[in-house]
């Protein structure tokens, strides 16, 4: 009988034993299950960066480019009016001349 119970005990110091080593390859799955999912995590959240970064980027070179144009274009209206002034001077100049020589 007590070569029957040690081998009871050894079987069960077995089965605890094996009991034991599949809860810690449980608990190491779980582990890098966990790493996968922030890795994954922390990837979707640098895309959505980029993506931001970039699009930001795209609204502030647009902003740029409008700004230029309408920088160009109230240079051209100065200019403009300056040729005006400039036709008119020009113009009242020539009367004065045409009156002048009468």
């Amino acid at each position: 009988m007590c070569i029957r119970d040690r081998s009871k005990k050894g079987v069960a110091a077995s089965i605890e034993m094996q009991e034991k080593q599949n809860e810690d390859k449980r608990a190491a799955g779980e582990k890098q299950k966990q790493n996968q999912l922030m890795s994954e995590a922390q990837r979707v959240q640098q895309g959505e960066a980029y993506e931001f970064n970039l699009r930001e980027n795209r609204q502030t070179a647009e902003l740029d480019r409008t700004a230029a144009l309408l920088g160009a274009a109230r240079q051209a209206e100065a200019q403009a009016a300056s040729d005006r002034t400039g036709a008119m001077t020009g113009m009242l100049g020539s009367l004065a001349g045409i009156a002048g020589g009468l």
